[in-house]
C-alpha cells in the first residue's frame, strides 16, 4: 500500500472515475474503503477488508452520513435510528482475527465488548460490489452483473489497500468467477489463498445466526488457512 497521501488521492480518483461509470446513478455513489485511520490500517495483522454487497439505506441514513459508509462505521452515536447489528458483527470478526485464539468461546467474549469491536472495526476496511443503495433488495443477478460490470475497478481499489485477508460477507457467489476460484456452491468456512491474499467465504453479518457460531466458524477457519498456506483442492 501507498502511503496515507497518497493513498488518499488515488481512492479519490478511482470514486470519481467509478461515478461517471454509473452515469445517472452517480450521484447516489457510497464510499466506503478503510474505516479508520490509514496508518492503524497499515500496521495492522492481518489487514482485514470486509466484502458485502450493497450499501444499505434505511431511513435515508446514507444521506445524513454524506454517502459515506466509513463515516457512518465511524461515528455510529451520531446517526440515530441506525441499526449497528452489521458492523457489530463486523467488529467482533475483526477483533477475532487480530487476537485469534484457540478458545473461541473465551476470546468472543471479550470479542463482543463494545469498545473491542469498535476499535477492531476501525483498524478494518469495507468494500460493496455494488456502490449505491439497495436496500437489501437488489437480486442475485443484479449484484453479479454489477461485480461483473465494476470488476476492474473493485480489484484497483482492492490492490490500493493491500489487504492480507478479504472476508467475504455473503459475497463468494458473486465473485468466485472473477477473483479467487471459490466453487459456485462454496459455503461458509470455504477459503482460498489467491496472490498472497487469503480469501475467506462467510455470511451475512446480518444473516439469522447465532453470533457466536458466526464468530467461531471464521476464527477457527482463518487459524486453518493459516497453517495451510495452499488453497485446498
Amino acid at each position: 500500500m501507498k502511503g496515507p497521501s497518497d493513498y488518499s488521492r488515488r481512492l479519490h480518483l478511482l470514486f470519481n472515475r467509478w461515478r461517471a461509470e454509473l452515469a445517472s446513478d452517480g450521484c447516489k455513489f457510497v464510499r466506503d474503503g478503510i474505516i479508520g485511520g490509514e496508518r492503524e490500517w497499515q500496521s495492522s495483522n492481518p489487514r482485514i477488508l470486509f466484502l458485502a454487497k450493497e450499501p444499505n439505506d434505511r431511513g435515508e441514513i446514507l444521506r445524513h452520513c454524506g454517502h459515506d459508509l466509513r463515516r457512518l462505521f465511524r461515528k455510529p452515536a451520531v446517526f440515530s435510528g441506525h441499526r449497528r447489528t452489521f458492523e457489530k458483527n463486523l467488529g467482533r470478526w475483526a477483533y477475532g482475527l487480530h487476537n485469534a485464539m484457540a478458545d473461541t468461546r473465551h476470546s468472543f467474549g471479550e470479542a463482543d465488548r463494545d469498545q473491542n469491536s469498535y476499535r477492531a472495526l476501525l483498524r478494518s476496511a469495507i468494500i460493496n460490489l455494488k456502490k449505491t443503495p439497495g436496500g437489501g433488495q437488489s437480486t442475485e443477478l443484479e449484484i453479479r452483473n454489477h461485480t461483473r460490470r465494476s470488476r476492474r475497478l473493485m480489484m484497483e481499489q482492492i490492490n490500493l489497500m493491500s489487504p492480507t485477508v478479504v472476508i467475504c460477507c455473503g459475497t463468494f457467489r458473486f465473485i468466485h468467477e472473477f477473483v479467487t476460484g471459490f466453487p459456485r456452491d462454496a459455503q461458509p468456512g470455504a477459503w482460498r489463498w489467491h496472490e498472497n491474499i487469503l480469501w475467506i467465504a462467510q455470511c451475512h453479518p446480518s444473516a439469522r445466526a447465532s453470533p457466536y457460531e458466526m464468530y467461531s466458524r471464521l476464527v477457527i477457519t482463518y487459524q486453518r488457512a493459516q497453517r495451510f498456506p495452499i488453497s485446498p483442492a
